[in-house]
Order: C-alpha cells, then sequence, then structure tokens
C-alpha cells in the first residue's frame, strides 16, 4: 500500500515503483501495483486526469475510483478511457472495499 495524498504525489510514488519494478527480479509484471484507488477529487487535481497519465504510460493498470460524485456522471467520463477501471461510490462500506480488494488481488 502506499498513499500519494496529491495526484501530482500519486504520478511521482507511481513511476518510481513501475520503473523500480521493471529493472528488478519483478521485471516480467506489467503493473507497479496489482490495483491503483484513486479518488475522483484529488487536492491539486482530477483523480481522471491522474488515471489518464497512468494508463498512458502503463495501459494494463487496474484502476479503482472512489468518487462522491454521481455515480452515472463519473461512469460516463470513465468509459471514455475504454480500459481495465471501476468506480466505488462513497460512503463505501469496509465490506465492499475488501470485495474489490480481493477481486483485484486475484486477478
Amino acid at each position: 500500500m502506499n498513499s500519494g495524498g496529491t495526484g501530482e504525489k500519486c504520478l511521482e510514488n507511481y513511476s518510481e515503483r513501475l520503473y523500480g519494478v521493471q529493472s528488478n527480479i519483478f521485471a516480467n509484471s506489467r503493473t507497479a501495483f496489482r490495483s491503483l484507488i484513486l479518488d475522483y477529487n484529488l487536492p491539486d487535481r482530477n483523480g481522471l486526469e491522474v488515471g489518464k497519465e497512468i494508463l498512458a504510460i502503463n495501459s494494463h493498470q487496474r484502476i479503482i475510483f472512489v468518487s462522491g460524485c454521481v455515480k452515472d456522471a463519473v461512469s460516463r467520463t470513465i468509459n471514455e478511457l475504454n480500459m481495465p477501471v471501476e468506480i466505488l461510490q462513497k460512503p463505501v462500506s469496509n465490506q465492499i472495499f475488501n470485495k474489490y480488494c480481493r477481486r483485484n488481488r486475484d486477478l
């Protein structure tokens, strides 16, 4: 687990982890993390923008967006990505969050 806090920090952490993974014994891994969990509203930028940048770096990365926004509006925007992303509506119960984490762990 790694917490970015801001969109810029998230991108920085992701790049460091991805390039570190590619240069060590996990070189055949296609993703830096099994799943990324991004808030749609980050302090410095939109989580969707961060997700697009991450998917531009690595199109195989699975992303789970968490949002308090209306799910349909966020969903339409995310569907434009045509990538392996999912949406969780806030508030998220521990049970639902754990279900998503387990499902993504097994992929």
